[in-house]
């Protein structure tokens, strides 16, 4: 029989001298309260998976987190003596992260806690190295089951991975000024006109990682732009011919996160990608081939006889948000040096480059500020960053 490996992460137990029972056996049409009969003698704890579980299990106990190894934990508690209703929490201390599972039971299994490829619930990403408290709350109990100060060692990798037929290209994490050709978009464009430009990652404000881009302004000579930030050659997607050639627009999805002042108007994010339009190259393994020369570029001829396709993100909110954007919503680019004399039609698996830009739009002129974090591409579908 196949033996089966799981790490069990710390426990919990707290014995019933500590806890209460408060509440009625029903609370609510869904919800199961614990009974004055309620054993409360809990045994809680948090396990990660190195292959499907079964029925023969192996455990070690470890203290740490690791979701760039396992994609899968869960939690498991002893059996209860009644069916309860019980939400578990797990927080992170320094990334605002929360992510929740509840279940009605009379025990915490593998099948009704498991916790994928450590997604929160809300807009927050689980950070390295940061500590984790897990939480279990039983309906009618007034005292909560604790697992304290777990470490992350490491977190999901979305990079190259399919999940639910999806497949994800981190475009960049924005967690360096000077990313690796391909890791990330290292050319910062100012509009030197302006005042106060800044385009920068900082650490004060992240969904992801360890920093965002800050991006900020006045548009002095009323243009509308401020500045922005792209690939260097604006030819490293076809390094590794990340995005699939014929992949419908419909089902190409451009995704970012952006955080919202709701008192600073008239601010713009423009995403704008570049197709390679050079009608010399053949075939996609031409297109790798003239990319993988370092000292190649899409040169100003090539761009003024290619696409460049724009979509704008009007900043109307607070706090952060994920804008997911499929490639169908996409318009021409009307610069005719910058991609405005291609074919006009959409192709995926020509799409070289992008650009991330700081707008005062709709009404130009003023001054903007927003940050960005953890830009990606999907094919076949949203990305699933979030749990359910």
């Amino acid at each position: 029989m196949k033996l089966n490996r799981i790490k069990t992460i710390l426990s919990s137990v707290i014995l019933g001298g500590l806890m209460v029972s408060c509440g009625p056996d029903k609370v609510g049409p869904d919800l199961k309260g614990a009974s004055s009969s309620f054993n409360k003698n809990v045994s809680f704890s948090f396990n990660h998976v190195t292959s499907d579980p079964g029925e023969d299990v192996e455990t070690e106990t470890a203290e740490k987190i690791n979701f760039s190894n396992n994609d899968e934990g869960f939690f498991t508690s002893n059996k209860f003596n009644e069916e309860v209703s019980w939400t578990i929490t797990a927080s992170g201390y320094g990334s605002g992260a929360v992510a929740q599972f509840s279940g009605t039971s009379d025990k915490i299994t593998y099948d009704n806690s498991l916790w994928l490829y450590g997604r929160s619930s809300n807009v927050f990403f689980f950070q390295k190295k940061e500590f984790v408290k897990f939480e279990l709350d039983i309906v009618g109990l007034d005292t909560t089951y604790t697992i304290d100060s777990v470490s992350v060692s490491k977190v999901r990798s979305w990079h190259k991975k399919e999940i639910n037929d999806v497949g994800y290209v981190v475009i960049d994490a924005f967690d360096s000024d000077a990313p690796s050709a391909t890791s990330g978009m290292s050319a910062t464009g100012p509009d030197h006109n302006d005042q106060d430009v800044m385009v920068s990652v900082t650490e004060l404000n992240k969904v992801e990682g360890v920093s965002s881009l800050y991006l900020t302004g006045t548009d002095l000579n009323n243009n509308g732009w401020v500045g922005g930030r792209n690939h260097e050659r604006l030819l490293e997607l076809h390094e590794g011919l990340l995005i699939d050639s014929g992949i419908d627009e419909d089902e190409l999805f451009f995704n970012i996160f952006i955080h919202g002042d709701s008192e600073i108007g008239n601010t713009t994010i423009e995403i704008k990608s570049y197709e390679n339009e050079d009608t010399t190259f053949k075939t996609r393994a031409d297109l790798k081939a003239y990319a993988a020369e370092e000292t190649n570029t899409l040169t100003s001829a090539q761009q003024s006889s290619s696409d460049g396709w724009i979509y704008d993100i009007i900043v109307n909110w607070d706090g952060w948000k994920m804008v997911s954007v499929p490639y169908s919503k996409f318009r021409a680019a009307n610069d005719p040096k910058t991609g405005a004399g291609g074919d006009r039609i959409k192709e995926s698996g020509k799409i070289c480059a992008i650009s991330v830009n700081l707008l005062s739009y709709p009404t130009s002129g003023s001054e903007v500020s927003t940050y960005v974090d953890f830009m990606s591409i999907t094919m076949g579908g949203r990305p699933q960053f979030k749990l359910k």
